[in-house]
């Protein structure tokens, strides 16, 4: 079939219409789903997209992503390799370590630091994650989400590392590189609490924030801080932030979507006008309603346990941390299920929601539930997986977050949600037929070698 396929592609022309198209459909089908290799890249580039029906446009660029990866692969392997060039010793007190550090910059035309990261990054993911490498070959990954598990594990053991790609591997062909990310420092933080721990004492004492020039008279102000505090301060500036917007629209009549762009802008006048106020005034809006989430298992808050547990929004975090969060009464503490990882309740420190039902539904998604959407859920809208108007229960199994893009896509733009779940996991069905599952992780991850039955 393959020879067909070269045979198809190196002998037809692509047609104007779909109709029209000579390759065949077989032959066409054959090569989108082909392991990635030479002849499939070469096939792809002899076809024209434009030319192609739209279910076909997305198959080619799943193709063109697995190719991709391969490349990838071969990239690491060669960087590592140049990077194992013998040092050529001190002369006049400069150590001349890894002198294939200039090959790779003045071929790749990248700095001296970049090269350097790429150098001791190739030479990880080659040397000490083979799982991860071997999924890049093959396709099934990218790179951006090998890249993630690689800075993610540096510091573990290779037997530790092992046991964190058997983790996270198996589904991290379907996360976008931001959620695999969380997903590996979750596995770290289960594979190697103490290592994690000490980390966090380590980075805290690395604490900065710095100011960065840039172009057309503006500058960052960059800080690095410990979590738990800086999701506090974000927190806050939003809250200010959303009501300045608010209080705008209304003097200008602007009845739009809360959502539209600008409120990173309002966001930076909360943050100038806290620092440059005159000291003693009053902010323009009270604290009260902040939410920021600390998830535990019923256990470790206990005492009898030591799991880690979860700024929600931000990632894992020390035991000892996260009990120390859910009884600060600042903090509005969600407990789970030590086994499933599953709520068990929502603490009430901070407020009472106005409507239980949908509070769960935002604790529980976390963010929209459409593939790859990370918008949180405080900000979307409960929608109804199956239509009230079409028997649709409201009921957890019929219920889920989606940001107002994904709702009108879902209601106008002819995706479809063909199964829902009570916890959160939903199929999609594509305008093209395609079906993705978006699958919503618990609050707190189960234990990584929790005996499910």
């Amino acid at each position: 079939m393959i020879g067909a396929v070269r045979h198809e592609v190196e002998s037809n022309t692509c047609s104007k219409t779909p109709q029209q198209y000579s390759l065949a459909r077989a032959a066409l089908d054959e090569l989108l789903s082909a392991p990635p290799s030479g002849f499939v890249l070469d096939g792809l580039m002899r076809l024209d997209p434009v030319e192609l029906p739209m279910s076909y446009r997305a198959d080619c660029l799943a193709a063109l992503a697995r190719i991709k990866s391969v490349v990838a692969a071969q990239e690491a392997a060669v960087v590592a390799a140049m990077s194992r060039v013998e040092s050529l010793g001190k002369f006049d007190g400069v150590d001349l370590l890894n002198p294939g550090r200039e090959e790779v910059m003045t071929t790749l035309h990248i700095s001296a630091h970049a090269a350097q990261s790429l150098m001791a990054r190739s030479r990880d993911l080659v040397d000490r994650c083979p799982a991860t490498l071997e999924r890049l070959k093959a396709g099934v990954i990218s790179e951006a989400v090998a890249k993630a598990l690689v800075d993610e594990v540096a510091g573990l053991s290779n037997e530790q590392i092992a046991q964190v790609e058997g983790a996270v591997l198996p589904r991290a062909g379907t996360q976008t590189p931001a959620d695999a990310r969380r997903s590996v420092r979750r596995a770290v933080a289960k594979v190697a609490p103490e290592f994690q721990k000490k980390r966090c004492t380590q980075e805290v004492r690395q604490r900065f924030v710095r100011l960065v020039p840039a172009s057309y008279g503006m500058a960052f102000l960059d800080a690095y801080l410990p979590a738990a505090q800086a999701m506090s301060i974000f927190s806050r500036l939003d809250q200010q932030a959303r009501h300045a917007r608010k209080v705008d629209q209304a003097i200008d009549g602007d009845s739009g979507s809360a959502e539209i762009d600008g409120i990173d802008a309002y966001r930076a006048d909360a943050f100038m006008d806290y620092f440059t106020r005159t000291p003693g005034t009053a902010t323009t809006c009270s604290e009260t309603g902040s939410q920021v989430n600390v998830v535990i298992d019923l256990a470790t808050l206990l005492g009898l346990d030591n799991e880690p547990g979860e700024l929600r929004g931000h990632g894992p975090i020390p035991a000892e941390l996260a009990r120390a969060l859910a009884k600060d009464a600042k903090w509005q503490r969600w407990i789970t299920e030590p086994t499933t990882g599953h709520l068990l309740e929502l603490g009430r420190t901070r407020y009472v929601p106005n409507a239980a039902l949908r509070d769960y539904i935002c604790a529980r998604d976390g963010v929209c539930r459409f593939p790859g959407c990370n918008q949180p859920a405080h900000r979307n809208d409960i929608d109804h997986a199956q239509p009230w108007e079409q028997n649709g229960r409201t009921d957890p199994d019929n219920l889920g977050s989606l940001c107002r893009r994904h709702h009108r896509l879902k209601t106008h733009g002819k995706w479809q949600i063909t199964e829902s779940h009570a916890d959160g996991t939903c199929v999609w069905r594509s305008p093209t037929g395609r079906r993705i599952t978006s699958e919503q992780s618990p609050p707190l991850e189960p234990p990584l070698f929790a005996q499910v039955e």
